[in-house]
């Protein structure tokens, strides 16, 4: 009940989020084993987060700005064939 699937405008990835009372990890993966993809993960207003927030991914270290609405991501296998980012309060 604490999962919200998202649009992603590509089939080949999948994106979720998933909340408890404090926390949100948004998860993107691309399903495609060969190839790089790209696309947009949108984020609804219905998961409670500001209009912006900062994301830190814990697979590589990294911290982006993401928002509320359509987010780009780009995913490849071998190099980054996944997103697991935790929202920072």
């Amino acid at each position: 009940s604490n999962v919200t699937f998202l649009d992603t405008a590509n089939e080949t990835l999948i994106a979720y989020a998933k909340q408890t009372r404090s926390d949100t990890v948004i998860c993107v993966v691309n399903l495609d084993p060969h190839q790089p993809q790209q696309g947009i993960t949108v984020i609804p207003a219905s998961l409670g987060l500001p209009p912006s927030f900062t994301v830190h991914d814990v697979l590589s270290g990294e911290r982006f700005q993401w928002r509320i609405g359509a987010n780009f991501v780009a995913l490849a296998p071998g190099s980054r064939q996944a997103h697991v980012l935790e929202v920072e309060r």
